[in-house]
């Protein structure tokens, strides 16, 4: 768990760090910049899941998102997920929503998810923290990442309350939108 743990902290490291821009030709950000004006994501990834039910699963998902900016570099984002549990506990599907802020690469968000299958809770409320590297971008206003993140997630069954927790790796591919700017 502890070396988890620092793979983890590494990884969100590094995704803070001026790699994203060596990664584009000339060590430029992509046409559009960093931080467009909205945009989608879309992607998939998976999760190590700590959970006194599921007893250490493995949990694939799918996701797609919706982002607006709010203010350079303040984004507002919501996304629809679907996770499968799959342990020896228990599998079945998780359909959920999360929105949040990002702050360049740097999300954190919440989110609230229903629990479809065997020993899964009824309801699932979550805290997502999340940290992207950029890894390929060549197409005007298309980037490919990698997000690190963390979730720990409330769930609620049968009048009990119990928290697991998610640490996990998506790869997404992000589609910016950026109006042109008049020139005074």
């Amino acid at each position: 768990m502890k070396r988890l743990l620092l793979v983890t902290v590494a990884l969100i490291a590094l995704a803070g760090s001026p790699t994203a821009s060596a990664l584009h030709p000339k060590g430029t950000p992509p046409p559009g910049g960093w931080n467009p004006d909205l945009g989608l994501t879309f992607g998939g990834g998976g999760a190590w899941s700590f959970s006194p039910v599921l007893k250490h699963g493995f949990v694939p998902s799918l996701e797609a998102s919706f982002f607006k900016r709010i203010r350079r570099p303040l984004s507002f984002w919501s996304s629809l997920l679907l996770r499968v549990p799959i342990a020896e506990g228990g599998t079945g599907f998780i359909p959920g929503v999360e929105a949040g802020l990002n702050l360049m690469f740097f999300n954190i968000g919440a989110g609230y998810g229903v629990g479809i299958g065997d020993n899964l809770a009824d309801h699932q409320m979550n805290i997502f923290v999340g940290a992207g590297l950029p890894l390929y971008t060549r197409k005007k206003n298309r980037l490919f990442y990698m997000q690190v993140y963390y979730r720990p997630i409330f769930n609620f069954a049968q009048g009990e309350m119990f928290v697991s927790h998610e640490l996990g790796i998506l790869f997404k591919w992000m589609i910016m939108f950026t109006r042109k700017e008049k020139l005074p």
